[in-house]
């Protein structure tokens, strides 16, 4: 996949993040072991999606909402997109998209869970505490009370953390947060 359409793919799954859409990916993990391939798979974990890797992978799958398959049968990297769009195959026959998500379940079983660490600007000073307080709903000033900063400070950390989550609001931001596990990381550390 060139960087092109990885960047495409990431635009497509953070809108579909954006709507709470839950998705899982199983990664090979020879593929994911690649510098430029594993940069993007730790995006994807710390976006929020379930991420795993499995020593083979058969075949490249997606299945959406359980009405829906896209099978291909390229091996990431060397062909071109004219030749994925051949070897791709979309179906919305439930039989097989319902053996299709069967299989997925079987890899997804014996894949490894592909962890990442909490996201880099929340090892940064008191970011993942503004992340904690913004999920309660607590204003500028009550988040600079607490932490004995300046509210000028939170309001920089807080258009920082907006901007890196893709967060349309301060609660949106404070909700994926706590959706991909950063504010477990808080509680653990206290």
């Amino acid at each position: 996949m060139s960087a092109v359409e990885r960047e495409g793919e990431r635009l497509l799954l953070l809108n579909l993040l954006r709507r709470w859409v839950r998705i899982s990916v199983i990664w090979e993990e020879r593929l994911a072991a690649l510098p430029d391939v594993r940069a993007y798979v730790e995006w994807q974990a710390r976006s929020g999606i379930q991420v795993r890797t499995s020593a083979q992978v058969p075949v490249p799958l997606s299945v959406v909402d359980n009405t829906t398959a896209v099978v291909g049968s390229f091996a990431g990297g060397g062909s071109t997109g004219r030749d994925r769009e051949e070897n791709t195959t979309v179906t919305d026959c439930p039989e097989t998209v319902s053996m299709l998500h069967y299989l997925f379940l079987g890899l997804w079983d014996e894949a490894k869970p592909f962890s990442v660490s909490v996201h880099p600007s929340l090892e940064k000073g008191h970011a993942q505490e503004v992340l904690r307080m913004l999920a309660n709903g607590s204003t500028d000033e009550q988040i600079a009370h607490r932490l004995v900063v300046s509210k000028r400070t939170v309001s920089r950390t807080v258009a920082r953390l907006l901007d890196e989550m893709n967060a349309r609001s301060r609660f949106e931001a404070g909700a994926i947060a706590a959706r991909r596990g950063y504010l477990d990381a808080t509680k653990r550390a206290r």
